[in-house]
């Protein structure tokens, strides 16, 4: 899946696209279709932090970005396990270990947080 976020004077345009062939990511299409716009932005959001590696943050909110928490916590998991998902006696296995969850974490979609 490629996402691309691209702010504009007025508004932003997001772009999510996959390639045709790929059946999971049609199931995920059609969970997205059902969603609210908000609930839309917010996993798309979610998805940016949990999962890209590469992305470009405006610098009117990367304090926000640095400060938090649960991003800095959400940046050391892997598939929803911390440490990078490296798991061993020293950490118990990860048991008890709640990942953070979309709601956890600031919508940086959200029409609150434009860049002016």
């Amino acid at each position: 899946m490629h996402l691309a976020i691209l702010p504009l004077k007025e508004e932003s345009v997001v772009l999510a696209f996959y390639h045709k062939r790929d059946k999971l990511y049609r199931k995920l299409r059609h969970q997205i279709n059902s969603l609210s716009e908000q609930k839309i932005l917010q996993f798309l959001n979610y998805i940016i932090f949990a999962y890209a590696e590469n992305y470009f943050i405006s610098k009117t909110i990367q304090s926000a970005i640095e400060s938090n928490d649960k991003l800095a916590e959400l940046g050391q998991e892997n598939s929803g396990y911390p440490n990078l998902g490296f798991l061993g006696p020293d950490n118990l296995f990860g048991m008890g270990y709640q990942p953070v969850g979309m709601d956890e974490i600031p919508n940086f979609l959200d029409c609150s947080w434009a860049v002016t």
